[in-house]
């Protein structure tokens, strides 16, 4: 069989160079139309479900502690409303009307990761906490309890924060690391900070980002995720950490969007005393035409790739079946030689696959050029080519399948 389709490889491309040439460029065409359109519609959705996922912009609030000298620093232990802010802070947290979360950034030495770790590696990222220029830290985030629940930032690799992470308060804490850490560390590995200790717990998934607010967002690839300061003592600030900065500068996302948040909140404080709280909504309006538009362009996307296909679908088609009428004295020869009809069919799928295998450098070339790797997988590339290809061969199988050796036997004769 092999050497059955070797023979008749090598004939057809020499005989028909031509039309094999015009195969080639209609699938590479094809080849790009199914990149260009996947890679468009992976970014589409990226940038909607950034902005319009089950948690909208719309839906939620920052809150704000507004300062008075007078009544002092309620965050400070020494502060005799010390207490009363985690009375706030903890009917805030169990309310039933909204998830609230907090973030706070910082940076970690360089020198206590592995020396592989590129020198540039935070500065390429520094998007949100960007260091003064020439540092080279390594930039984390301190998140609470929900927040990756709430912006839907997943985990790769590895597990999630628990309860636990948060609740106690040991040696070693628990870390997660973004998805470029992959390469230097694994699970299970152990971070040293002075007298504390971070084990890698997970790693997140490629371009995961954490929404800042409704203006800027950060990329985590690069970024380290602690439930807490890790290189904060149990009997220092770890308490006035969490009430600081939910309670100065936390998010709340509402369960229910008919929610007063404002008349909520002034409810909360106002039973200790605390001094008054603003709460500001994110402006989700700026994005509601934009939502819009993102979902026709997304349909736009499908619908041309719709029309695309059709169109390598025609042209493959028909070159198809003009250089299969040129074969039909060939193949019959073929069945007149004993050579059954399916080995002739099955070594054009061969040659088919081998030409759809070939279209598929151009655009590895190209993706890499452009962005350094593959950003659509060439599995889902090869797939669609795959359908385009066996469609278009149909015809040539149904015309085969007719081969009349009496009407060629007369034909020749003529």
């Amino acid at each position: 069989m092999l050497r059955f389709f070797a023979k008749n490889m090598n004939r057809t491309i020499i005989t028909h160079w031509k039309a094999n040439l015009l195969i080639l460029a209609d699938l590479i065409l094809c080849a790009l139309m199914i990149f260009i359109m996947l890679q468009n519609y992976s970014f589409a959705s990226y940038e909607y479900r950034r902005y319009f996922r089950t948690e909208g912009l719309a839906q939620k609030y920052k809150i704000f502690a507004i300062e008075d000298e007078a009544q002092g620093d309620p965050f400070n232990k020494e502060s005799p409303m010390y207490e009363d802010s985690l009375r706030v802070k903890e009917e805030i947290e169990e309310s039933n009307l909204w998830t609230p979360y907090y973030f706070c950034g910082f940076f970690l030495p360089r020198s206590i990761f592995v020396e592989e770790l590129p020198s540039d590696f935070e500065v390429q990222f520094a998007i949100y906490n960007q260091q003064a220029p020439g540092d080279t830290d390594v930039g984390g985030i301190e998140i609470s309890e929900h927040l990756m629940y709430v912006q839907n930032i997943k985990v790769q690799e590895g597990r999630a924060f628990t309860h636990d992470d948060y609740a106690v308060i040991g040696e070693t804490c628990a870390m997660i690391m973004g998805y470029d850490f992959m390469p230097y560390y694994d699970v299970g590995d152990i971070i040293v900070y002075e007298n504390r200790k971070a084990e890698v717990v997970g790693f997140l998934e490629d371009n995961a980002f954490l929404e800042i607010d409704e203006l800027e967002i950060c990329n985590l690839d690069r970024y380290v995720i602690l439930p807490r300061l890790f290189f904060l003592d149990e009997n220092d600030r770890q308490a006035d950490s969490s009430v600081l900065l939910l309670l100065s500068g936390g998010t709340l996302s509402l369960k229910d969007p008919r929610t007063d948040v404002q008349e909520e909140i002034n409810r909360i404080t106002a039973k200790y005393g605390w001094y008054p709280m603003q709460c500001t909504p994110f402006d989700g309006s700026a994005y509601s035409n934009t939502g819009i538009v993102s979902q026709k362009n997304i349909a736009l996307l499908l619908f041309l790739a719709i029309v695309s296909g059709l169109l390598c679908l025609v042209a493959l088609s028909n070159i198809l079946y003009k250089r299969t009428m040129k074969e039909r004295p060939t193949h019959c020869t073929m069945l007149l030689t004993g050579i059954p009809l399916w080995k002739i069919n099955l070594s054009l799928i061969i040659e088919m696959a081998f030409w759809t295998g070939i279209a598929m450098i151009p655009v590895i070339g190209l993706s890499y050029i452009e962005f350094g790797r593959m950003f659509i997988s060439p599995l889902y590339i090869l797939g669609f080519m795959a359908m385009i290809v066996m469609l278009s061969m149909i015809p040539i199988f149904i015309l085969n399948g007719k081969a009349n050796l009496d009407v060629f036997m007369r034909s020749r004769n003529e």
